[in-house]
Order: structure tokens, then sequence, then C-alpha cells
């Protein structure tokens, strides 16, 4: 039995104590290609940790924000999307969001969200990631506009 602990410490990275979100952010850094599925979680967690620093880390300069019905982005690049998540999102400490399903199609993953937090009553939404050059590029979010509260662009 020792042996066997021996030997899995051996071939364990270095990251026990250290939250799952940060472990993905260190594979992603040593170059360790992540599936899309790891990149969406490695967001999820790092959102419901409320590390801004860490979220940003998943998504592309690029990044887009849409809400469809409507076609053009309601967030559009880093900057924007890192102001939004700032004074809308980490700033509510009560902020959380639960997956009660996933389904991944390649470079997609598709997550219907339970999230919390953001007023009196739960809401749900369902989120289209999608992953272009190892990061999250664009999203697409179907739910419920006032309960969002992006500004809308159209």
């Amino acid at each position: 039995m020792l042996f066997l602990l021996v030997v899995k410490a051996a071939i364990t990275p270095m990251t026990s104590g250290i939250a799952p979100y940060a472990q993905r952010l260190i594979y992603s850094e040593k170059g360790i290609k992540m599936t899309p599925e790891q990149l969406v979680q490695g967001q999820l967690d790092a959102y419901n940790a409320h590390d801004l620093d860490a979220f940003l880390r998943f998504f592309s300069d690029k990044v887009a924000v849409i809400r469809p019905p409507a076609s053009k982005p309601v967030l559009q690049g880093k900057t924007e999307f890192t102001e939004f998540y700032r004074k809308e999102r980490f700033c509510v400490p009560t902020l959380h969001a639960e997956v009660s399903n996933r389904m991944v199609l390649g470079n997609k993953v598709i997550d219907h969200e339970h999230i919390t937090g953001l007023g009196p009553d739960a809401f749900e939404v369902a989120v289209v990631y999608e992953i272009q050059d190892g990061l999250i590029q664009t999203l697409w979010s179907f739910g419920a506009d006032k309960i969002q509260g992006i500004p809308s662009h159209d």
C-alpha cells in the first residue's frame, strides 16, 4: 500500500491544496492542451470562486458575448468583458452558477445553468461556449434579459 502511494505521489502534479480551476490554469500555462469541456469547467470554477483574474485567463482577447435574438455582441473584447464582470458579477458575493446539464459538440460546449445571487429569484440560462485557439472566443447566452443585466447594443 505504501508503495502505491509513493508512486502516485511521484506522478501526480504538485498541486494539492490548489483550487481545481487554478490547477487547470497551471496545466494550461505549461502548454498542456485543455479540452473545450475542461476550459468551460475551469471558467465556471473561477466564476464561482469570484476570481476575476483566473476567470479571464480562459477567454480570448477577442471574446464576444451574444444574446439572441440579437446578432451583434453585447460585450466585445476583453476590456469590455472584464469591466462587465468586475462591476456587475464578481462584486456580488452571493453569485453562484450550477450546471444542470452539459453537452459537448466539437469545439462547442452547451451548458444549462442555474444562477443564484443576482436578485431575489434564481434563474436559468443556456450558454453556448465556442472554443478557438485554445480559449473561449464566443458565448451565446439564452436567458431572461432583465435578470442578465447586460446592456443591449441594438
